[in-house]
């Protein structure tokens, strides 16, 4: 992620409509570098880096290139469409890269999100969303809910280990093998045993109703 050295003039470029009508940064009131590292934590809570992001974004958009303005299956539960036009985009960033004014819209169920080829390439090079207000604004967690398939739930479910009879309960975890409360017994590590017996995952079951 690249910041010039005069932030002050990059804010500036980016309130006004000189690239993009609107501006990048909309009409939200906080300072660039706020905006940029706010979306960066809030990614990071999701568990995805920019990287990968930007990697799906741009898998998605060759996808639906090859729809020629028909929507494309991407997975499952999710099509994305590109809509192309003449005409080109310059990076606010003076990096000296120019871009088509390709849109994608991606869907998954009744959520969308779109982009433009700059849009993907502000968030791979500077980690910029762009300012809530803005024409293009994206913001990280509907993103990540739409491009990326929805992660498997992991069961809640108590497991007994058949050699000794100690019960795994998620809600409490293992301090032993400092194991965190919450912690299903899907997310255990493969090497994971039991701390009463020294038993390895693969002795324990679930427990049922009658157990």
């Amino acid at each position: 992620m690249k910041l010039p050295p005069d932030i002050k003039q990059l804010e500036e470029l980016l309130h006004s409509s000189k690239f993009v009508a609107g501006g990048f940064l909309g009409d939200d009131p906080r300072p660039l570098l706020e905006i940029i590292e706010h979306d960066l934590a809030e990614l990071a809570m999701l568990g995805y880096s920019l990287a990968q992001v930007a990697d799906r974004m741009d898998e998605i958009s060759r996808r639906a290139l090859q729809g020629h303005g028909m929507a494309v299956q991407i997975d499952q539960t999710l099509s994305a469409v590109a809509d192309e036009s003449r005409g080109v985009l310059v990076c606010p960033w003076h990096d000296n890269q120019h871009f088509g004014k390709t849109v994608i819209t991606a869907t998954r169920g009744t959520t969308s999100v779109r982009w433009s080829d700059l849009s993907l390439h502000l968030i791979r090079a500077h980690g910029f969303f762009q300012g809530r207000g803005s024409a293009f604004r994206i913001e990280p967690r509907q993103l990540v809910s739409v491009i990326f398939p929805p992660q498997r739930a992991f069961s809640m479910d108590t497991y007994i280990c058949k050699a000794c009879g100690y019960i795994y309960n998620p809600a409490t975890g293992d301090p032993l093998n400092n194991v965190p409360p919450n912690t299903p017994f899907d997310k255990l590590p493969h090497n994971w045993c039991c701390p009463m017996c020294g038993a390895p995952k693969r002795m324990f079951k679930r427990r049922t109703s009658q157990a």
